[in-house]
């Protein structure tokens, strides 16, 4: 299956963050929550940044991903933000 390579609207990319949350939790056996709330950049006139918090029963984390990062094609999610779902993913699973 070829790899998307054009960015993706917000709805569908919160459809993919939701999607993978729910494949890691799934492989720790865990139940995970998703909220995406808007944060501030970084620095004046930075690129938009996204809070993704997730919760669980014992604990919740939160990861920031910038809109490139969260929007942009699978090669760059996967690249950039599924690993950081995993560590949060893990952390939570231990607490």
């Amino acid at each position: 299956m070829p790899q998307e390579t054009t960015p993706l609207d917000f709805n569908a990319a919160c459809g993919r963050l939701d999607r993978f949350v729910g494949a890691l939790a799934f492989a720790k056996n865990i139940t995970v929550t998703t909220a995406i709330t808007l944060g501030s950049p970084t620095f004046d006139g930075g690129p938009g940044v996204y809070r993704i918090n997730l919760l669980n029963g014992k604990g919740s984390t939160a990861v920031l991903v910038d809109h490139d990062a969260l929007t942009d094609s699978d090669e760059f999610f996967l690249t950039f933000v599924v690993p950081q779902l995993e560590a949060a993913i893990e952390k939570l699973s231990v607490e």
